[in-house]
């Protein structure tokens, strides 16, 4: 049995109603595993004192714990790398705060790791409590990406197992990220799946309605994938390819039988610069969008940090 210190990040996002069922499951937890877990708590900038509502029923939890407080609300995949920055041990792993995940399969998904020799561990559900249409929207959403990246996202969730190690990748400034997985998976140098149970959340309502999954959806699409810079290249390439060969057809036409070309010519020409530059911005984007991923979360968030040892010091 693994039995060395990790870290596990929970973010937060107007929890307050949750925190007690979520606390007493951790304390469950920890008394009957032997991990020795440090608790990351990161407060997505909730609205509704859950931040307030940590930092005072914490303390007397009896868990090893650190409590950050982000003053606006910058997504989950933020407010991982968040409290990935103020973690300390050489492993990590990231729980939802309804209970989704229950902390248990911690234990089997460390195992996998340590047995697999993996850096990387998704736990995968037997049976998805989600709704048929948020089920199906990831299936697609994972399968388009597959075909139009390098990346395999297949069997990707919020219930992680890593190394410490392979977000080093990410530059120190980096605080605002959108897609952690691209940093993870890009890191990892073994990568494996774990079978776990889907609890159903405690939580009355996701916090993610339809409109904000397909926001992201889309988002991940143009911002993380190649896909809409590679159509645009191939379609202008192909345009100049054929316009190209239109033109020597009419010309051909001009030289052997004397047509006159009128204003096909014209149309042809334009055809073959417009797809000129519709391939040479396709190349000019996919080298931008390179760029911009590589160096998003320049902008820098405002946090407060607040753990046990300053409690107990007070």
């Amino acid at each position: 049995m693994y039995s060395k210190g990790i870290d596990i990040i929970i973010p937060t996002y107007n929890s307050g109603q949750l925190l007690e069922q979520l606390i007493h499951r951790l304390q469950e937890w920890k008394s009957n595993t032997q991990v020795k877990p440090h608790f990351v708590f990161v407060d997505d900038g909730s609205k509704d004192g859950t931040y307030e509502r940590l930092k005072s029923i914490l303390p007397a939890s009896g868990l090893d714990f650190s409590l950050i407080g982000i003053s606006e609300n910058v997504g989950q995949h933020s407010a991982i790398l968040t409290g990935y920055r103020q973690s300390k041990h050489a492993i990590v792993a990231t729980i939802d705060d309804d209970l989704q995940h229950d902390p248990f399969q911690l234990d089997v998904m460390l195992e996998a790791m340590k047995r697999e020799q993996a850096d990387l561990v998704y736990g995968n559900y037997a049976e998805k409590k989600h709704t048929f249409l948020r089920n199906s929207g990831t299936y697609l959403l994972q399968g388009f990406l597959r075909f139009t990246t390098d990346m395999d996202y297949s069997g990707v969730t919020s219930f992680r197992l890593f190394k410490r190690d392979i977000l080093k990748v990410l530059k120190p400034g980096n605080t605002k990220i959108f897609f952690i997985e691209d940093f993870l998976i890009r890191g990892a140098k073994k990568r494996i799946n774990v079978e776990i149970e889907h609890q159903k959340g405690i939580r009355d309502k996701s916090n993610y309605s339809f409109l904000n999954l397909v926001q992201m959806a889309f988002t991940i699409v143009v911002l993380h994938s190649s896909f809409p810079l590679q159509f645009i290249s191939r379609l202008g390439l192909g345009m100049s390819f054929f316009c190209f060969a239109l033109g020597v057809y009419y010309l051909w036409q001009k030289l052997y039988f004397d047509v006159a070309l009128g204003f096909t010519s014209i149309i042809v020409s334009i055809f073959f610069s417009t797809g000129l530059l519709m391939f040479s911005i396709g190349v000019v984007g996919d080298f931008l969008r390179r760029i911009w991923v590589q160096n998003q979360g320049l902008n820098a968030i405002t946090f407060e940090v607040y753990t046990d040892e300053e409690h107990l010091s007070d």
